[in-house]
């Protein structure tokens, strides 16, 4: 009941959702970095499974975000449930269903949601986040333990915290062996994996770059108009990245916004009409 699109998968992508699909595990975890296209790929996973329903659990900050960008991967009826009073609780079949880590473990929404876990995929969307001694973590746990399948999303494996005990729940959960403290990390360890194998690479690297000081900026300066003096800088900046992008081979350049994203792929086809750039 998920349809695909007409857009394709990724090498990257393709390999990640091999990986899920061999696996078969009722958990699983996918890792990759941030742009790397976990939506997608999760959407192309779970529409293979035999479930009536997609419980997709994410941070606040990002669930408008996620209701716009699902459409553009599936042809899938998207419903954002809302715990609050006069708002539809109450999970729709055939739909990916949002909803936000606070809302779903009020008391209104959690027994919704536990009555479609047996026939439903559960996302968890930056389930790094989910790794902490929180009643978040725990409710969603509790939802992991009795849903179809499970699969959880993140750009992070492990977040630093000073009790390890969430860790081992979840690891036990996803793990093919007993997971204690002693051996927590070798577990992790595997997820971790999975980043090297999928040829993704994350480098971080310094660079100082000279910009020009030209009339623009040398005027909003005078005239302390500093918003205005940062935005002639970003506008030499994008040119010099998009330079640097096209030496380095495949890149994910990231727009602070939707304007941004349309002036980087401007410069990118102007810069090289051969460029491959996907917005």
């Amino acid at each position: 009941w998920i349809q695909s699109t007409t857009r394709a998968l990724k090498p990257t992508q393709s390999l990640g959702l091999d990986k899920l699909q061999v696996s078969k595990k009722r958990v699983q975890f996918l890792f990759a970095p941030t742009g790397a296209g976990k939506t997608f790929t999760a959407l192309s996973y779970v529409r293979r499974l035999s479930v009536d329903t997609v419980i997709w659990v994410a941070p606040d900050e990002v669930v408008a975000a996620l209701a716009e960008e699902i459409p553009r991967c599936a042809a899938v009826k998207v419903v954002v449930l809302d715990a609050r009073g006069g708002a539809d609780a109450v999970p729709e079949p055939q739909a990916v269903n949002i909803v936000r880590y606070d809302h779903a473990k009020v008391a209104r929404m959690l027994p919704e949601l536990k009555a479609w876990a047996a026939r439903a995929a559960l996302v968890l969307d930056e389930a790094d986040k989910l790794f902490g001694e929180t009643k978040r973590s725990s409710t969603m746990l509790e939802l992991a333990h009795v849903s179809a399948y499970v699969l959880m999303m993140s750009a992070t494996v492990l977040r630093s915290s000073s009790n390890v005990e969430p860790l081992v729940a979840w690891a036990n959960l996803m793990s093919d062996f007993p997971t204690s403290r002693k051996n927590l990390f070798v577990f992790y360890s595997t997820l971790v994996n999975f980043q090297r194998e999928s040829a993704v690479k994350q480098v971080f690297e310094t660079s100082y770059i000279d910009l020009p000081i030209t009339d623009a900026y040398r005027h909003a300066v005078l005239a302390r108009r500093w918003l205005e003096a940062a935005n002639v800088m970003y506008v030499e900046l994008d040119a010099i990245l998009v330079a640097k992008a096209l030496e380095a081979g495949p890149t994910f350049l990231v727009g602070r916004n939707q304007e941004h994203v349309d002036r980087l792929l401007h410069l990118l086809r102007r810069a090289d009409g051969r460029a491959a750039a996907e917005g």
